[in-house]
């Protein structure tokens, strides 16, 4: 048996020899293949769950918006609880990952099932915690990752996701494949024939379910095989110094991708006295230095930041604002998508197929305004006050558009005519959704004080997620009445549009007073009736109003 130790050892040492960079590209690999999927769950669930709810149970299309708000309200709960255990107990990544996993492969096992209506909720229910996946994994990519790496990361996971979203009409002409080969009543599953839950039947309906559920195993396996803390020679997880990420990567806290070479358990340490004698002295200085670091750290933010409690913080009227604005954009936005497959199947007689190119188009064009907006934003911070008063703007415009359009479907009947017109008017709506996101997250983080950055991301998270609750649930309840479904929704962008502007002044001291520091520095381009100094909010206002005055 001593013999066979060696062996393993070395075995075990040639299965976790890669390095610190090799680890850490397998770990944004996953990130990619984990919001892929997420994409890939949009772009299959979205054309295809109103057909397969109607052909199940009726045509009410409130069912419809239980679906789309359940997956967010699980998805909320599971990315907090799970992101906060993965902070706290960061040796328990890999099982909370692990366990996360099966509630997509439960919930897609139970929607492919679809004995009713109420099967492919709770199946959608549930597999919305698989969401907590992506959270955990994002805490770990930031902790491996340097600050100015991560911002261009962040944007090609979710360009992955959108990707994975725009991919759809690809998804749901092979399920019209498969309708053709099996017929709309399917095939009967004969290993299930005589199971507890009857004949299950494989149709172009339930075909997603089954499909998510092989691609989440496809995702565990690999995390399994790819996802692992480095060991030592004898197996045991290696101790890193805290310092190996402040020096040299910059980062917030140790990962557990850490770097393996030149570092040593405890066992390792004992077996060799003379590597632990050097170990032990290094290590004691560098605790020494970690300790005089955070000393330094800790005694700067007292300086720089006054103790502002968490209430304090998020009730003032500029946050308050920003917040409300923040939850309106995903408000409207998942209230016009759940509207979409039943506003064309009711009105234009149109399937899934046509509902997909529809998502497609709207995939790419967010995609595409989200990378503009970034950019522009960047050279133009003075604007970005403007430009955000407009889009609210576009956004009312956009619901009167989309008020009419439904209109003249419900009072004159299917008429192909009005299909073009709907599909700019949703494109408005989505040209205007991601502008409020990005701007009002850079605002915000002007406005919340530093002790309490790290909140005001839980916050506006729980804002995004309470806006897609709540938009599929009030659209698909009243989704065949345009005037109250548009109606509603205009009045509350009517209001988070009149805070905006009640507040501007408020809003906009502390933006031009950062746009004033990076004019200095060069690194932005100013406007042309700039003045040198800004010193009141009069003449802020009159500034960036002067900006609309033609040329």
């Amino acid at each position: 048996m001593r013999g066979a130790e060696p062996a393993m050892a070395s075995k075990f040492t040639r299965v976790h020899s890669l390095s610190f960079h090799d680890r850490r590209s397998m770990l944004h690999n996953l990130v990619f293949f984990a919001n892929f999927l997420l994409g890939l769950d949009y772009g299959l669930i979205m054309p295809t769950a109103w057909r397969y709810l109607k052909s199940i149970d009726g045509t009410d299309p409130f069912y419809f918006g239980l679906l789309l708000s359940g997956f967010s309200l699980s998805g909320l709960l599971g990315g907090l609880v799970c992101s906060e255990n993965s902070r706290y107990r960061p040796a328990s990544v890999r099982l909370t990952i692990l366990f996360l996993t099966l509630c997509p492969l439960l919930g897609n096992a139970l929607y492919f099932i679809g004995l009713n209506v109420w099967f492919i909720i709770i199946g959608r229910m549930i597999a919305g915690f698989g969401v907590g996946v992506v959270t955990v994994i994002y805490n770990e990519l930031c902790k491996s990752t340097p600050l100015e790496e991560r911002k261009p990361l962040l944007r090609r996971v979710f360009a992955t996701r959108q990707i994975g979203m725009a991919l759809s009409p690809v998804y749901v002409y092979l399920l019209n494949l498969l309708d053709t080969a099996v017929g709309r009543n399917g095939i009967v599953l004969e290993e299930f024939k005589g199971s507890s839950f009857g004949p299950i039947r494989l149709t172009a309906d339930s075909a997603p379910g089954c499909f998510l559920f092989v691609a989440w195993i496809m995702f565990a396996v690999v995390f399994h095989a790819c996802y692992d803390s480095p060991r030592c020679a004898c197996g045991r997880p290696a101790t890193v110094p805290r310092n190996f990420l402040q020096k040299e990567y910059m980062l917030e806290r140790t990962p557990l991708l850490r770097p393996r070479a030149g570092h040593f358990c405890e066992t390792c340490l004992a077996r060799c006295p003379s590597v632990g004698t050097i170990e032990r002295e290094r290590r004691e200085e560098e605790e020494q230095d970690i300790r005089r670091e955070e000393k330094t750290r800790r005694m700067s933010r007292r300086r720089s930041t006054s103790s502002v409690s968490f209430l304090q913080a998020f009730s003032k009227d500029t946050v308050v604002c920003l917040l409300f604005m923040q939850m309106l954009g995903f408000f409207c936005q998942s209230l016009v998508e759940s509207t979409v497959a039943p506003t064309l199947d009711h009105f234009l007689d149109m399937g899934p197929l046509e509902v997909s190119f529809v998502l497609m188009a709207l995939a790419l064009e967010t995609l595409g305004v989200f990378f503009v907006f970034v950019a522009w934003s960047k050279k133009h911070l003075r604007r970005t006050l403007l430009a955000m008063g407009l889009i609210l703007g576009m956004t009312i415009a956009s619901l009167a558009a989309l008020f009419m359009a439904v209109f003249f479907m419900k009072e004159t009947g299917p008429r192909i005519e009005l299909f073009p017109a709907y599909t700019v008017a949703l494109c408005f709506q989505f040209l205007a959704a991601p502008g409020i996101s990005i701007w009002t997250t850079s605002l915000l983080s002007k406005h919340v004080p530093r002790n309490q950055q790290e909140k005001s991301v839980a916050v506006r998270r729980v804002c995004n997620y309470l806006g897609n609750i709540l938009g599929p649930l009030w659209g698909t309840a009243v989704v065949f009445r345009p005037l109250l479904l548009y109606g509603v929704a205009g009045f509350f962008v009517f209001l988070g549009t009149a805070m905006f502007f009640v507040s501007f002044g408020d809003i906009a001291e502390p933006f031009l007073a950062e746009e004033k520091r990076l004019l200095e520095a060069g690194l932005v381009i100013p406007p042309d009736n700039a003045r040198p100094r800004v010193s009141t909010i009069q003449e802020v206002s009159s500034e960036v109003v002067s900006d609309t005055t033609p040329k």
